[in-house]
């Protein structure tokens, strides 16, 4: 497969964004069974509670295990209103390298938020890759 002919993948997961949280993922096989890599287009929280975190925004963070904000980082401001969607067209230096090798693991996760009052948020994290 050539990027002339690649495939829009989404990644999601339900996220409570007061508690710190991470996940692990592979780019899927092609279909002769080889490694793809990736580019990603778009990541980030479709919200379905308010965010409250005044003293430490809530991010969501797509890296590797050794660098948790290698490719994406989303820091969702305090007050951001459910139902929203808070991704890299709201965050636009989100993406800090789009590019994901063949055959890698990739490690999503949530750095909690924390707040003066209650710390608040829940939604779907997302990751949106072009795979060939």
């Amino acid at each position: 497969m050539s990027y002339a002919n690649k495939q829009l993948v989404r990644m999601t997961w339900k996220v409570d964004l007061t508690a710190a949280s991470s996940w692990l993922f592979r780019l899927p096989y092609n279909e002769a069974g080889g490694a793809t890599q990736g580019k990603i287009v778009n990541a980030g929280v479709m919200l379905t509670t308010t965010v409250a975190g005044d003293q430490t925004a809530p991010t969501f963070q797509v890296g590797t295990a050794s660098d948790a904000d290698a490719y994406v980082k989303v820091t969702i401001p305090d007050g951001t209103a459910a139902p929203d969607s808070f991704d890299v067209t709201d965050d636009t230096d989100a993406i800090i390298s789009g590019a994901i090798p063949s055959g890698g693991v990739v490690k999503a996760s949530i750095t909690a938020a924390t707040d003066s009052g209650t710390a608040a948020g829940a939604g779907y994290a997302f990751v949106d890759i072009y795979v060939w």
